[in-house]
């Protein structure tokens, strides 16, 4: 390779690193958004600090991101929530050429992940899974008395709780029944073991 060469290349990941830094972490998605069904995400890390791509989430549920890299690379991992900012979760501990990150209850948006180097160089893959919540959703918005869903008498409905991002969970759902007689009204409701 030329020094010619070396320098436009040089300078080309410098332009990327301002890039990222002046408009966010969206420019640093050096490979293009990504969602997590389908192929991982390759790279080489050899001047970058780090890297960043976007993640989009179409339907609620857990994300697990796992990355991997070759012995010679040691790095941190990051998933970032919608805003690009606030950390939903990390593996930062040591120096590791293999890390994985789990957030359960996320709803559909786009999230950022994060792979931070702190040692060497050398080649990464990363996977994310999405393992989605089987309960369907329920139509929002629904989070209070006035914007109640109706259900008719006789007929269930499903829903979901504890599920957000950085603007907020899901912690209420209003539902209206209306009666056309006198009498005793039953409702009952059921939820899985993790919503307590």
């Amino acid at each position: 390779m030329s020094m010619r060469t070396a320098g436009r290349r040089s300078w080309a990941v410098f332009v990327a690193v301002v890039a990222c830094l002046l408009v966010g972490p969206g420019a640093c998605a050096l490979a293009g958004t990504f969602s997590p069904v389908g192929t991982p995400i390759e790279g080489e890390m050899e001047v970058l600090t780090e890297v960043r791509f976007p993640l989009v989430i179409e339907r609620p549920g857990t994300v697990r991101i796992t990355a991997t890299g070759e012995d010679t690379l040691k790095f941190r991992l990051y998933l970032y929530d919608v805003n690009g900012t606030s950390v939903l979760a990390q593996e930062t501990g040591g120096h590791a050429s293999s890390r994985t990150v789990e957030r359960p209850g996320l709803i559909p948006g786009t999230y950022f992940i994060r792979l931070y180097r702190t040692q060497g160089q050398g080649r990464y893959s990363v996977q994310p899974e999405l393992a989605a919540a089987t309960t369907p959703e329920d139509q929002e918005p629904n989070d209070t008395a006035e914007q109640a869903q109706v259900i008719p008498l006789g007929m269930k409905t499903t829903g979901l709780l504890g599920y957000g991002n950085v603007t907020g969970t899901d912690v209420n759902d209003w539902f209206t029944v209306t009666t056309t007689a006198p009498g005793t009204l039953r409702v009952s409701a059921e939820a899985e073991e993790t919503l307590s």
